[in-house]
């Protein structure tokens, strides 16, 4: 018992959340004005019903704090689909549509999974979040890979000053997308752009 709340522990401070993701892919489209389109499908793991479940020790104390959790994410207008799988797993769809110069965070801006911030030069940079070695193995043992996708399509008219994708496709004349296939063994995904 003692060892998986260090797990929880580890995690929580590790990713600074008591949400996962898994099973996800992100799609971001980048527009030639320089505002962009985010949408994430997938799962958002609960990490306190993880290990509760893991531990064996899943009430109802849990399943009420779970609802509850459901339904703040359902209150939330970039949530347009939420649904409990069970066991902490929630699957959910969010789109978000961004002007020029708007950062945004996903899941918020204490929980930086995903960043999109601008500087003082209109540069946009997009940045993913890295695991530690510590943070992999408190990872494995709640049963969590963090595995997804991230694909950024950006316009022919966007300058990508530097990226580190696994995959780069020109898609047609105007466009070119960015792939990165992520778990947790990955490296950290960055690119910065700038109209």
């Amino acid at each position: 018992m003692k060892k998986i709340a260090l797990i929880f522990a580890l995690v929580v401070i590790m990713l600074g959340s008591c949400f996962l993701p898994d099973n996800y892919e992100i799609d971001v489209f980048v527009h030639k004005d320089g505002s962009y389109d985010f949408s994430y499908q997938g799962e958002l793991n609960y990490v306190p019903v993880l290990e509760a479940v893991i531990e064996g020790s899943f009430d109802e104390n849990e399943q009420e704090e779970l609802q509850e959790i459901i339904q703040g994410l359902k209150d939330d207008e970039d949530f347009t689909s939420v649904k409990d799988l069970g066991k902490g797993k929630i699957k959910v769809e969010v789109k978000r549509k961004l002007d020029v110069g708007e950062d945004y965070y996903f899941i918020d801006k204490d929980l930086k999974y995903y960043a999109f911030d601008h500087n003082d030069e209109g540069e946009l940079s997009i940045e993913g979040f890295e695991v530690d070695d510590e943070g992999r193995k408190a990872l494995k043992n709640l049963g969590s890979k963090l595995k997804g996708s991230l694909i950024v399509q950006v316009p022919k008219n966007i300058k990508v000053k530097s990226h580190n994708a696994d995959k780069k496709k020109k898609i047609d004349k105007k466009l070119i997308a960015y792939t990165w296939k992520l778990d947790l063994n990955s490296e950290k995904p960055e690119m910065v752009i700038k109209k």
